[in-house]
């Protein structure tokens, strides 16, 4: 997919293996979708998704899995600035980041294996990480604000 813009807006039960996209807004307000093998290079996707999976990708964006619900991402890569903002019930496991700003007012579990550039704000649950560069809680957190953060012990 290349060059087009809101591909797989509000689709629903779908599978996908081995796509390739530099489309704009993938994947925007959709529901039951697993993707497997993706490499998805875009300003955002997963906006407003529920219950979404994908497997061993590569996801890069700006405002990536904003406003999701139930969003698993497992053994993929992450980047991009402010990913995975405003999501409930967002699980990432044994994936990789470089992420800034990441999780703002999330409920998650997220495993990540390696170095995290920063967190903001996370509302609930717990992150693990190898290393984290900054970690940012200020007055604006919202509650219940007891999300636990953790180095993985080398």
């Amino acid at each position: 997919l290349h060059n087009g813009t809101y591909p797989f807006m509000h689709c629903k039960n779908i599978k996908i293996r081995n796509l390739e996209s530099d489309s704009m807004y993938v994947f925007q307000y959709c529901q039951n979708v697993e993707i497997h093998n993706a490499r998805i290079n875009t300003k955002d996707s997963f906006w407003e998704v529920d219950n979404v999976t994908v497997y061993d990708s590569e996801l890069n964006g700006e405002f990536l899995g904003w406003h999701s619900r139930g969003l698993h991402l497992i053994n993929c890569h992450i980047s991009g600035e402010q990913p995975l903002c405003y999501a409930t019930d967002l699980v990432l496991e044994n994936c990789t980041s470089e992420c800034d700003r990441a999780f703002e007012y999330s409920t998650l579990q997220a495993d990540i294996t390696g170095h995290i550039k920063s967190v903001k704000n996370p509302t609930s649950g717990h992150i693990t990480a190898d290393s984290f560069g900054e970690i940012i809680i200020d007055q604006n957190i919202k509650q219940p604000a007891d999300c636990i953060i953790t180095t993985r012990k080398q």
